[in-house]
C-alpha cells in the first residue's frame, strides 16, 4: 500500500493567488479522486512564505498511485504551478469501520 502527498502551494508566477477549495477541486478534476485528506499550511518557495495545501492521498495500490503520480504535472499546468512537492511512501492504512451497524446512528 502506498500514501501520495501532494504540497500545493497557492501562489502563481502570474500573482493569480488559489484558495483551498480552488487546490482541491483542481485535483478532483484532474484526478477524478473523492477520497483524500486535504490539509491547510504554510510553505515556503524560494525563502517566500506562502499559503499552501497538503492532499494526502490513502491506502492505495500500486496502480492506482501510480496513476495519480503521472497526473500531477497535469495538476501542476491547470494551477499554474513551477513545480509540485510529491512524495509517495510505503504505508500501513487501514479504514476501521464500527463493530455494529448499530454504532453509525449512535
Amino acid at each position: 500500500m502506498k500514501t501520495l502527498i501532494l504540497t500545493i502551494g497557492h501562489n502563481t508566477p502570474t500573482g493569480r493567488t488559489w484558495s483551498a477549495q480552488d487546490v482541491r477541486a483542481a485535483f478532483e478534476d484532474v484526478t477524478g479522486c473523492e477520497a483524500y485528506t486535504a490539509i491547510s499550511c504554510a510553505g515556503m518557495w524560494r525563502g517566500e512564505a506562502e499559503p499552501s495545501t497538503r492532499l494526502e492521498v490513502c491506502a492505495l495500490d500500486d496502480a492506482e498511485a501510480a496513476r495519480l503520480l503521472d497526473l500531477v504535472p497535469a495538476l501542476a499546468g491547470a494551477l499554474a504551478q513551477q513545480c509540485i512537492m510529491a512524495e509517495l511512501r510505503e504505508c500501513a492504512v487501514m479504514f476501521v469501520e464500527p463493530a455494529e451497524a448499530a454504532a453509525l446512528t449512535a
